[in-house]
């Protein structure tokens, strides 16, 4: 595979990893809310929720830049992990591309 697609892939992974540790903020944050634990601790968590909400933000448009300056069309069945052929079932554009 090329490097275009394997640096789209980290980026991809990125995003992932910063979705799923918002989610875990997020219960623990509702666990905290519950528990009616210190404020400070509350306040942590809230600050951590809008720091991780920042990066994932800053990671799609760094994500959605460097697809639209280096890979093609073409390109997103490889970036995806599902044989071409595969992709033009589950697309219903994709003749319009090609």
């Amino acid at each position: 595979m090329s490097y275009k697609i394997e640096k789209a892939k980290k980026l991809q992974q990125k995003i992932s990893a910063l979705q799923q540790e918002i989610k875990l903020n997020a219960r623990a944050l509702e666990a905290v809310s519950v528990a009616k634990s210190g404020k400070h601790i509350v306040s942590e968590l809230q600050a951590k929720d809008a720091k991780l909400q920042k990066k994932l933000i800053k990671t799609n448009k760094q994500y959605q830049s460097y697809l639209d300056d280096n890979l093609k069309i073409s390109d997103l069945p490889k970036l995806n992990g599902y044989p071409e052929e595969e992709y033009q079932e589950q697309d219903p554009y994709y003749d319009d591309y090609y």
